[in-house]
């Protein structure tokens, strides 16, 4: 186990996108994901992805920054070359397809135990 989670990159690169947990440090090149600090691509940079400039698409979770649309539905972020698909906040898991972009999306989870229930279970 441990060798198959230390073996583990913190992105996946193809000819569609970039995938990865938080995003891309907009300091470093953005079709180079590897020289990018470990710690931006785990847990953020303050200014992603607001000051990402690169054209290669981006999709990333982490930042809790869904769109919400006027029925109060959570929609991917999406901000230049950038995909934000961080909607579980709102109860609902969204995932993206390539080539073709298709959004995916889980009904609404609503949680059915109280607080100190699921505190017990953390």
């Amino acid at each position: 186990h441990r060798a198959f989670f230390t073996g583990l990159r913190p992105y996946f690169q193809s000819e569609d996108c970039t995938c990865v947990h938080a995003g891309l440090h907009p300091g470093f090149a953005p079709t180079a994901p590897h020289e990018h600090p470990r710690n931006s691509l785990v847990w953020g940079a303050r200014d992603f992805p607001e000051a990402y400039a690169g054209a290669a698409m981006v999709v990333y979770g982490h930042h809790n920054n869904a769109d919400i649309d006027a029925n109060g539905w959570p929609r991917p972020r999406v901000l230049g070359a950038t995909v934000g698909i961080d909607t579980i906040s709102h109860g609902v898991l969204t995932a993206m397809r390539f080539p073709d972009r298709r959004v995916f999306q889980s009904a609404r989870y609503s949680a059915t135990w109280t607080e100190t229930e699921g505190a017990d279970h953390d």
